[in-house]
């Protein structure tokens, strides 16, 4: 049994829209009102194997995607949580970790000059599914 799947035709459009979804950042609903498309269509674009697989292509060209951009994100974190460090269990740093270990990167160590006694080891061994 074979599946009729057309070709996706590639518009300028189509592939802004494709990097707003890459972002993670909006929901379908605030995609579709910002190039005033319906919702349905960017859905009917997601069951496209071609405009999922573009998608996750600009999903990993983010800087965040990168081994620097997570550095530069916990640099980030640790200057936010300066001073408050001690009493918040729940730190950007911890999302961060999340990523890198989403991501396959471990065992780094950063140290962040000017804040005293502050490491944060990137060590988690990654996930290995059951």
């Amino acid at each position: 049994m074979s599946t009729n799947i057309k070709k996706f035709i590639w518009t300028k459009r189509k592939l802004d829209i494709a990097k707003a979804m890459s972002k993670g950042t909006d929901t379908q609903g605030d995609i579709a009102d910002a190039f005033d498309i319906a919702p349905e269509t960017i859905s009917r674009w997601k069951a496209h194997p071609e405009f999922v697989e573009k998608v996750d292509e600009f999903t990993l060209s983010h800087e965040l995607a990168t081994k620097a951009g997570l550095l530069r994100e916990c640099y980030k974190g640790l200057d936010l949580k300066a001073g408050t460090i001690e009493d918040d269990r729940t730190t950007h740093l911890d999302y961060t970790k999340e990523i890198a270990d989403i991501q396959g990167l471990s065992k780094h160590t950063v140290k962040h000059e000017g804040i005293d006694n502050i490491i944060v080891n990137i060590n988690h061994e990654p996930r290995t599914e059951d």
